[in-house]
């Protein structure tokens, strides 16, 4: 008859081993490079630069120096913080909410707690997939997504080119759609001329401010191709570009907001 106690501790001791030999893959280090910039890793790498900065513990996301060693983690876990969102969590790690949702069965979106570790290892196959180009050539950000100061939250990014070409490019291929229904749109509205995209990748891409659109509502579009000029129509201050992403068409709601940096790689 055998001992109780001597085959728990035998199943323990099998449990232990088990478990001591399971492969962990190793987080991939990435050597910085003369003009690297922790966004081009991101890109490079399908992750956003806040996810980074918070996973390599950097002080300054904006100050990296070649020869730096910056972490790329193969096991994405996350520790939820105060004023998280799921959406937020998602949008930081390029995965889909209802992916999230069910790697950590999770019944309502709403409700995470502080200190909650989720998994977030999934990546969003229309994400990797899909690699966004500028919309403008030489593109510099004059005023970036999220709160402002001045006006609230600002539901996209304002960008410039260093360049003399105004031309406007699809930054990915998809097919115009109306923009009726939206108050700021029109040569009345804030957003002046505005050209929307409804995306290969589900997204609706805006284009505002626009001296002149060059392609019609119905009209397919392909990537790189050029669909207006930049302009100052509307409430613009100087001549530039509004790209705004969402991910279905609702009105001043945050949630279905994409901040445009994490898909064009500029800051």
């Amino acid at each position: 008859m055998f001992n109780k106690r001597m085959v728990t501790t035998f199943s323990l001791a099998c449990i232990g081993i088990m478990l001591s030999t399971k492969t962990i893959a190793a987080d991939t280090t990435v050597m910085v490079q003369p003009n690297d910039t922790l966004s081009a890793i991101g890109q490079r790498y399908d992750i956003s630069v806040e996810a980074l900065s918070d996973y390599n513990q950097l002080m300054n996301r904006h100050l990296i120096i070649p020869g730096q060693k910056i972490n790329i983690p193969s096991e994405r876990i996350y520790n939820v913080k105060m004023g998280d969102t799921l959406s937020q969590i998602a949008e930081k790690y390029h995965v889909d909410m209802a992916t999230i949702m069910r790697q950590n069965h999770l019944q309502n979106p709403h409700l995470i707690f502080v200190g909650q570790q989720l998994y977030v290892g999934e990546q969003r196959k229309s994400v990797r997939n899909k690699c966004y180009r500028t919309p403008v050539s030489q593109p510099y950000i004059t005023s970036g997504f999220g709160p402002r100061s001045f006006d609230g939250f600002h539901m996209g990014v304002d960008i410039i080119s260093q360049t003399n070409d105004l031309n406007i490019y699809a930054a990915l291929g998809g097919r115009v759609v109306s923009d009726l229904g939206w108050s700021w749109v029109g040569p009345n509205g804030g957003g002046g001329n505005m050209v929307m995209i409804q995306q290969d990748d589900g997204n609706y891409a805006f284009y505002a401010h626009l001296a002149h659109k060059k392609v019609v509502i119905g009209q397919r579009v392909s990537q790189g191709e050029v669909i207006g000029t930049m302009g100052e129509t509307g409430n613009a201050f100087g001549v530039h570009l509004h790209f705004e992403l969402r991910r279905y068409l609702t009105p001043y709601c945050h949630e279905a907001l994409i901040n445009p940096s994490t898909r064009l790689g500029i800051e």
